[in-house]
């Protein structure tokens, strides 16, 4: 459990993705299960000059001191929210619970930027309540915009290497992405890079994000009964989450349903950027395999990417707006246009994009196995 104790400045913890953003941190970031910071991109150091976002988890009452109440060269936005002129700050206050909890960010637009959270936040980390500034949404919103200013963008993809090619599998969620890859990989000769999240430029080169959490359900529930029991599952982890102080149910909540796990000689982390060749996008219907054309593939591949990742809305909206209207080396509007430009890049570039529709992931792997073995 992350500590929220009052020595934050013992050490640093170093997250590397792919030399493409790095990150530091006075906690172990991925201790709060952040959609981007997992631990298999943490390592032993990174000089300082390559660190694009540093972030500091720091006492709430410093940073009022320090922050809030400064008067000098500030503009107040309303909404709890100040602007540092001079630094090229904005300072975010909220009420959460009945407590005070602080959001500090500086630079957003340049190639080093600071985020500072009051430790008030690490309580809330994983609370499943809107219209909050969570940890998770704000650095999740900040890694996906460098990652943009970088060349690159997240896709909501299953990213899987094949000696036929390579390929991308999208799909609202629940459709069944990670089973359909399961079932690739019992064909044999198919190896996963990313189960949920791929990394990808416009030259059609990608890196994946390997699954951490490898336990599943081993079936999709389809009974009243078994419906009922995923619901009740999700219910009480949501539950778990509200506190820190119960990290884990002696009971495990996963014996509510039947489980499996990946197969761990599947699962691969390239260190190496790999070609994209397919684009195979998932839906729900009687069985068809459908080639499109790429302005296709790209208009529903940046619907679901929007869906899933709303690192440009809801919760994350007021950080980043307020931040391009005080901050004029950082552009939403360009950063936006830059990333639907890296999809319509990539999507024009692959060989192939379909449309996959079946009921079932069985059905879904055989269709893509007939394309990639023709």
């Amino acid at each position: 459990m992350l500590s929220t104790g009052r020595n934050y400045a013992n050490r640093y913890y170093y997250y590397n993705y792919y030399n493409i953003v790095r990150v530091a941190s006075n906690v172990e970031l991925h201790k709060l299960r952040i959609e981007i910071l997992d631990s298999l991109f943490k390592c032993e150091y990174i000089p300082e000059d390559l660190i694009d976002v540093f972030v500091y988890i720091l006492p709430y009452k410093s940073m009022l001191r320090k922050y809030w109440t400064k008067t000098d060269n500030t503009l107040e936005t309303g909404l709890h929210i100040k602007a540092l002129c001079d630094e090229k700050a904005l300072v975010f206050r909220q009420r959460v619970l009945n407590r005070w909890t602080l959001v500090v960010i500086k630079n957003l637009g340049s190639d080093r930027t600071e985020v500072y959270l009051s430790d008030s936040l690490i309580k809330y980390a994983r609370l499943p309540v809107r219209h909050i500034y969570r940890i998770d949404d704000i650095l999740n919103s900040i890694l996906y915009s460098k990652f943009v200013q970088k060349g690159w963008i997240l896709l909501h993809s299953a990213f899987v290497h094949s000696p036929c090619g390579n390929f991308l599998i999208s799909a609202h969620g629940e459709t069944g992405k990670t089973f359909t890859t399961l079932e690739l990989g019992r064909k044999g000769n198919f190896l996963i890079l990313a189960d949920d999240i791929t990394i990808a430029n416009n030259s059609c080169y990608a890196y994946g994000i390997p699954p951490l959490y490898l336990d599943i359900y081993s079936k999709r529930p389809t009974t009243f009964q078994e419906k009922l029991r995923c619901k009740l599952y999700t219910f009480l982890s949501s539950i778990v989450r509200l506190t820190n102080y119960i990290p884990l149910w002696k009971t495990d909540l996963r014996t509510l349903l039947p489980m499996k796990t990946y197969p761990r000689e599947l699962i691969i982390k390239a260190n190496s950027p790999v070609k994209i060749d397919y684009i195979f996008i998932l839906e729900r219907g009687k069985n068809q395999l459908m080639a499109i054309e790429a302005y296709e593939s790209f208009r529903k591949m940046l619907l679901l990417n929007e869906l899933e990742f709303s690192y440009f809305y809801q919760r994350n909206y007021p950080i980043l707006m307020y931040s391009y209207f005080y901050d004029n080396d950082f552009d939403i509007v360009k950063t936006k246009e830059r990333a639907r430009a890296i999809l319509s890049s990539l999507c024009k570039r692959v060989r192939e994009s379909y449309i996959v529709r079946a009921f079932s992931p069985s059905e879904y792997a055989n269709m893509i196995y007939s394309v990639l073995v023709q």
